[in-house]
């Protein structure tokens, strides 16, 4: 699998041109929201197109860990850890799914990033800006 390449770890992203249908670009916004039993999932809201109120949220799948990357063309992707150790990895839109498993390259990197952009928030210090998400010696164990 091939992830997107990261320039930013935030725990919220917005934009103001989200496509919606086949004619409109709206707002859009993710929240990395707490879920029951210390999980997190990421939760989407958009725009509606005539009236500009907030629609409803869409949560994605929760995990233990959730945080957001911003690609270069300033696109969402979620990424989320979940309770067998995988990063599941999911675009902005929430369409599908892909997961990265302890073997695969780049696992270690990513994990950290969202270690660490929850550290990050935890400790009020902001997630770093340069693609180089702060690394966190606390958190989960590594599934080996």
């Amino acid at each position: 699998m091939t992830t997107p390449t990261i320039v930013r770890w935030t725990r919220d992203h917005s934009t103001d041109d989200y496509p919606c249908g086949a004619r409109w670009r709206v707002s859009a916004r993710w929240t990395v929201v707490p879920l029951r039993g210390g999980k997190e999932t990421v939760q989407r809201t958009t725009s509606d197109p005539h009236t500009g109120r907030w629609n409803r949220p869409k949560a994605a799948t929760g995990g233990l860990v959730a945080a957001i990357g911003v690609d270069a063309n300033g696109h969402a992707h979620l990424f989320t850890l979940t309770d067998m150790g995988q990063v599941r990895v999911d675009p902005g839109s929430m369409a599908s799914s892909a997961y990265l498993y302890p073997t695969d390259p780049g696992y270690d990197d990513i994990r950290a990033a969202i270690l660490g952009a929850r550290d990050a928030e935890d400790d009020g210090r902001p997630v770093d800006d340069d693609g180089e998400a702060p690394a966190s010696p606390v958190g989960l164990p590594h599934h080996a």
